[in-house]
C-alpha cells in the first residue's frame, strides 16, 4: 500500500513496499536513485527484483547508489564468532545474504551497468576505536535488544540465552579490535540500457 506526504514544496515522502509492488514513479524519472541499509529486509530474489526497479526508474546515463553493512564483522573472538555464524545461516535459510554488500559491485555488473565504482569504509567496534567505535558499538547493542524476540526464535534458543551471548560477544570485542566494513557502489544506467543483457551468473551469490 503506497502512501504519500508532501513535506516541502521539493519533497514528498512515499512508503511503500518495494518488495510487493512497484515505485509509484514513471519510467526513466530520476538522474540519480540512491538505495541504503535494506540487506535485513531483502531475500535474494528480493534483491533482483528491488534492482531492477531502481534501474527503471533511473533516466539512461542516471546513476544508482546503494550503501549496505556487511554483516560480517572481523576480527572476532570464537564465542563472537559462532554467534555471528549461526546467526549467517539463520539468515540464509530465510533466502536472505548478510554479506550482500561485499557483492553490491558484482550485482550491478550483473545487471549490465557502466562505470561500476565500489568503496568501502571499516568501522571500529567498541572503546579501541575512540568515539566512533563507542558509537557503533552501542547501535549494535540496540539491534541486539530488539531483535532479542526474533532471532532467538530463529536460532533455537530462550531470550535470556540470546542476550547471554550478546554479552560475550561484546566483552571479546574489548581485546579483539573488531570492525565492520561499510560499503557505498554505485554506477551508471548505460544510455542504450537493455534489461535482456542481464547475467545473474556474474554475482557469486545468485548462482546457486
Amino acid at each position: 500500500m503506497k502512501i504519500k506526504r508532501c513535506l516541502l514544496k521539493n519533497l514528498d515522502f512515499y512508503q511503500v513496499d518495494v518488495t510487493q509492488e512497484k515505485l509509484p514513479f514513471q519510467d526513466d524519472e530520476f538522474d540519480f536513485v540512491k538505495q541504503r541499509l535494506v540487506t535485513a529486509s531483502f531475500t535474494l530474489d528480493n534483491w533482483k527484483s528491488v534492482l531492477q526497479e531502481l534501474i527503471r526508474v533511473t533516466k539512461p546515463g542516471g546513476y544508482i547508489e546503494l550503501i549496505e553493512i556487511d554483516f560480517s564483522t572481523c576480527n572476532l573472538g570464537p564465542r563472537g564468532s559462532k554467534l555471528e555464524m549461526d546467526m549467517l545461516e539463520a539468515a540464509k535459510r530465510l533466502g536472505c545474504e548478510a554479506r550482500m554488500a561485499a557483492y553490491l559491485a558484482d550485482a550491478l555488473k550483473a545487471l549490465n551497468l557502466e562505470d561500476v565504482n565500489c568503496k568501502s569504509v571499516s568501522i571500529p567496534l567498541g572503546e579501541w576505536g575512540l568515539d566512533l567505535g563507542v558509537l557503533w558499538k552501542h547501535n549494535l547493542e540496540a539491534f541486539a535488544e530488539s531483535t532479542s524476540p526474533v532471532l532467538s526464535q530463529m536460532l533455537n534458543i530462550s531470550v535470556t540465552e540470546y542476550k547471554e551471548r550478546w554479552r560475550d560477544y561484546f566483552e571479546e570485542v574489548k581485546e579483539t579490535k573488531s570492525f565492520t566494513n561499510v560499503y557505498s557502489v554505485w554506477a551508471k544506467v548505460p544510455l542504450d540500457y537493455n534489461p535482456d543483457n542481464i547475467d545473474w551468473s556474474l554475482c557469486p551469490v545468485f548462482k546457486s
